[in-house]
């Protein structure tokens, strides 16, 4: 199956959970790729709490062979740079991430 993760958020509670979902499907032999949109693409920035840490789920993310990307105009709204955990991407590759994937979930 192709997942597709929209994270919108910068809750690091709802980030923790979207990315651990990710990670579960890759680890059950899914494709999973993740946009981050709106006020998602602060996602790595959110600080580790007691039972959550949304830069280390997203590392592990990558690491286990997720694909991630990030809204470029949210991105600049920001004045943020793309990174490892931020590649700048396009409405394309959403539409693209949208039409390629067999089941879409929204977080945030």
């Amino acid at each position: 199956m192709q997942l597709g993760l929209i994270v919108e958020t910068n809750d690091p509670g709802a980030i923790w959970n979207g990315f651990r979902l990710g990670n579960t499907a890759l680890a059950a032999g899914h494709d999973v790729t993740a946009y981050l949109l709106g006020d998602g693409v602060e996602a790595p920035d959110q600080p580790a709490g007691d039972d959550v840490n949304p830069h280390g789920v997203m590392r592990k993310f990558l690491l286990e062979g997720g694909e991630l990307l990030a809204c470029d105009r949210c991105l600049d709204h920001r004045d943020l740079d793309g990174d490892e955990l931020r590649p700048r991407a396009g409405m394309d590759e959403l539409l693209s991430l949208i039409e390629d994937a067999d089941e879409t979930v929204t977080i945030g």
